[in-house]
């Protein structure tokens, strides 16, 4: 009895454990705000840093990465231009994305996650292939963004298509 009970009940109890789960990550994914007076940022694209992952909060650090980029092979001869950012009310972000193909396009979308203390960056990138394209695109995806707040830290998402 006790083993009939067990494969009639099993099942939904799965199916409740699996609807708390999806009902919990949406409302999470609900909670998050989306940052208004996100700026795309042109700098060279000769201009790939080490770290696939940029976050600059001052003018100093900024200094270093133009002067870092100015004397990378990637940009000799180039002389990368690198925007003006004031850095008391905004705050550089980037992060490398690498994918195959003819071009590519872009989607960028910033959010605020207060519960967490931080900023999500999603990236979408669409791929666009044909016969014979091979070529491998990097983007730094730069963003300028409102100043981050205190203790908060940047966790960065790409879905590639």
């Amino acid at each position: 009895m006790f083993l009939q009970k067990l494969c009639f009940y099993g099942p939904l109890f799965a199916l409740a454990g699996c609807l708390l789960l999806c009902t919990t990550m949406a409302c999470n994914k609900q909670q998050l705000i989306k940052v208004d007076g996100i700026e795309t940022l042109e700098i060279d694209k000769c201009v790939i840093v080490t770290d696939d992952i940029v976050v600059i909060d001052d003018a100093e650090s900024y200094l270093a990465l133009t002067e870092t980029a100015q004397a990378s092979p990637q940009c000799n001869g180039i002389n990368p231009q690198f925007p003006s950012i004031d850095f008391a009310e905004r705050t550089l972000i980037g992060k490398l994305t690498e994918v195959t193909g003819c071009s590519a396009i872009y989607f960028k979308e910033v959010y605020a996650d207060p519960e967490n203390d931080a900023y999500l960056y999603e990236i979408t990138v669409t791929v666009e292939s044909s016969d014979g394209c091979e070529s491998t695109l990097q983007n730094m995806n730069w963003l300028s963004v409102p100043k981050l707040p205190e203790q908060y830290t940047v966790d960065f998402e790409v879905d590639v298509r």
